[in-house]
């Protein structure tokens, strides 16, 4: 009896380590699959957007005579970030493009455009080590900086 006792505590201690087991592999399946689709759906937005995606004739757009764009890194409501290589500092650089709609009303796009420049001027203003460094800021079209 305390043979059989011994030998199912035993293994039911092994069962418990199995199964930690597996639900760690399945944490790593769960973080691996959230990294998977944050990738697959920038790499669907890439697929369409203004720079670099499939129906740009120009495969290598360049901004301002200056900033070579080589593949979208985020999209979010406004805006596009691009990763691009600076021509002139030979230097990796992000590209944030900031867009509007023309058939946005001219108070929308004023409002809009104080907001950016103000997160322009700030964002310029900083100097921190764990925070991007802006370079540049330069007019695309008329829809878009």
């Amino acid at each position: 009896m305390k043979e059989e006792k011994e030998i199912l505590s035993f293994k039911l201690g092994m069962n418990q380590k199995s199964i930690q087991k597996v639900q760690e592999k399945l944490d790593t399946l769960e973080k691996e699959k959230t990294i998977f689709q944050v990738e697959l759906n920038r790499i669907g937005e890439e697929d369409y957007s203004k720079l670099c995606g499939k129906n740009v004739t120009n495969h290598y757009e360049i901004l301002a005579g200056r900033y070579l764009i080589l593949s979208l890194l985020g999209k979010g409501g406004y805006s596009e970030v691009y990763k691009a290589y600076d021509l002139e500092k030979c230097r990796e650089v992000a590209c944030k493009i900031h867009s509007f709609d023309n058939k946005w009303a001219e108070s929308m796009k004023a409002s809009y455009i104080k907001h950016a420049l103000r997160e322009n001027k700030t964002h310029r203003d900083m100097n921190h080590p764990r925070i991007v460094k802006q370079f540049d800021t330069v007019e695309i079209d008329n829809n878009s900086f």
